[in-house]
């Protein structure tokens, strides 16, 4: 069954972007499929037209009323494992078919939850990637240094990690209110010192007004991925597969795994700066997930 809703959000990042990407029906018909063979959702293209990478899209679905605010599923008993185990599958079918023709290429499951539960991002620190904090001691002067994130055997990534060569990252896929970062208003909200209802609600509708006022509208969402390479990956999700305002999550030496890249982080910096940011349209990018 596919995901209507999670497939047009992706779609929407995808064009947000400037890239070039064929659906399913694309697929099938660009390489004269017929249906009972395995297509990917998308698959992105480069300059020439041609295969770059390959995405499933997939989608939680749950009673929003079962799903208490602020309250994650229980890790132990959460469906994730099983849902990339599951769609990943589609993936490696895919790049085998492919190999021949157009190499190894590079796959990302993306997953959406409505609802934010099960690609919260500590669900998928602990049950994927079994994340846990290493730190540095040293025992003759009896000091602790820096500490960092590392794989354990804990996450599937690393137990499974033959098995899941072939899956370059998983990603969630959510709705952020990006101009209301980069517009500085969040920041601008943030400062509100006051503890009273009624002066708090006066200064934020008289900052609320000035963005408005501007034509910048704060309440805008739009779609961003969090993206985890498997560091254990035949081939990476690499820089030029990220979006403009994605983050990244990745090995950051042969120990450690850590935030990579934070899109979002970059732009308002730039802003902040003066630089000018390009127009996504014109970017470079224009021109079993594991068997037991």
């Amino acid at each position: 069954m596919h995901s209507e809703e999670a497939e047009s959000l992706f779609r929407q990042y995808l064009e947000r972007q400037g890239w070039q990407y064929w659906t399913e029906a694309d697929f099938r018909r660009e390489l004269e499929l017929n249906k009972a063979e395995p297509a990917p959702d998308f698959t992105l293209l480069d300059a020439s037209g041609a295969p770059q990478a390959l995405v499933e899209v997939s989608q939680f679905k749950g009673d929003i009323d079962s799903i208490q605010e602020d309250e994650l599923t229980p890790i132990r008993t959460s469906p994730l494992a099983l849902k990339i185990r599951k769609k990943s599958n589609q993936l490696r079918k895919v790049r085998q078919h492919l190999k021949e023709r157009y190499g190894d290429l590079p796959t990302m499951l993306v997953l959406y939850d409505p609802h934010g539960a099960q690609t919260h991002h500590m669900v998928i620190m602990q049950e994927i990637l079994g994340l846990a904090f290493s730190l540095e001691v040293n025992p003759l002067e009896g000091k602790v240094g820096s500490r960092g994130l590392v794989l354990t055997p804990k996450g599937k990534f690393f137990r499974f990690a033959r098995q899941n060569a072939y899956l370059s990252a998983i990603a969630a896929l959510s709705k952020e209110k990006v101009p209301a970062y980069l517009s500085g208003f969040e920041q601008e909200v943030a400062k509100i010192k006051s503890r009273d209802y009624k002066k708090f609600s006066d200064e934020f509708e008289k900052i609320y007004n000035k963005y408005l006022s501007k034509g910048i509208n704060v309440d805008e969402e739009i779609p961003v991925l969090q993206i985890y390479q498997n560091p254990h990956a035949e081939v990476e999700w690499g820089h030029e597969l990220w979006g403009r305002f994605d983050r990244v999550w990745g090995s950051i030496d042969r120990q450690t795994y850590g935030l990579i890249h934070n899109g979002l982080l970059l732009a308002h910096a730039g802003i902040l700066e003066g630089i000018s940011l390009p127009d996504p349209a014109y970017s470079s990018r224009s021109s079993g997930f594991y068997d037991e």
